[in-house]
């Protein structure tokens, strides 16, 4: 069992996406899609702002799948981002690569440039050869959002500062302590997004301006 951790500079209700049942995360961050495993924990921690020692949300992978599979999954239907609904979540959907016989194309959503694709964040999203074709999948999360909880002192050391993300390869001790402590709250959603965007936001202003979200 591993554990990976990365700052979440902007907590926008998409990457990770804790809406409908499922944590998700298919966009940004394709280093940890890449590499982690049925079992591994991806936990989320603040910002500056935020608090760097605030876990903003933990999930434990409980799925992998690729683009292809993840967008015909009827669990996951509601994950496609529709403007004109009047559910505000349903705008953030990570489900947004549909699959086409010669590769997949970018719905309108938090990643594109309003109704045209951005193709760097396809790119960053998908790999130049599809190596980050990985959607990690989760029913057993804890999404804090803008109730974020302190992380204990002796947790301190799975926090990431900086870019990119950390891989923490501890003991089954250390695995235990985090997991006793994240139990002791509710699983599910326990929070609204810190940056919450609308669906105006996400037309009008293209992804490239939060480009902080998915550096690895």
């Amino acid at each position: 069992m591993k554990l990976y951790s990365y700052v979440l500079e902007k907590d926008a209700g998409a990457a990770p996406n804790p809406f409908y049942g499922h944590c998700t995360l298919a966009i940004c961050k394709p280093a940890i899609r890449r590499n982690a495993h049925f079992g591994d924990w991806v936990v989320g921690t603040g910002n500056s702002k935020t608090g760097n020692d605030k876990l903003i949300y933990a999930m434990k992978v409980t799925e992998v799948m690729d683009f292809k599979n993840y967008f015909n999954d009827k669990r996951f239907e509601k994950k496609k981002p529709i403007f004109d609904n009047r559910d505000e979540y349903c705008h953030l959907g990570d489900n947004i690569y549909q699959p086409t016989a010669d590769g997949f194309n970018q719905l309108p959503s938090v990643h594109s440039k309003g109704s045209e694709e951005n193709l760097k964040n396809k790119l960053h999203d998908l790999g130049e050869k599809l190596e980050n074709n990985r959607v990690l999948i989760s029913d057993n999360f804890y999404y804090f959002g803008n109730h974020a909880v302190a992380l204990p002192n002796t947790l301190h050391s799975i926090i990431k500062k900086g870019r990119a993300h950390k891989f923490t390869s501890i003991n089954r001790k250390e695995i235990e302590e985090f997991e006793n402590f994240i139990s002791s709250f509710e699983k599910g959603i326990n929070g609204e997004p810190n940056d919450l965007l609308t669906s105006k936001n996400i037309l009008d202003i293209p992804c490239i301006k939060f480009n902080k979200c998915c550096e690895d």
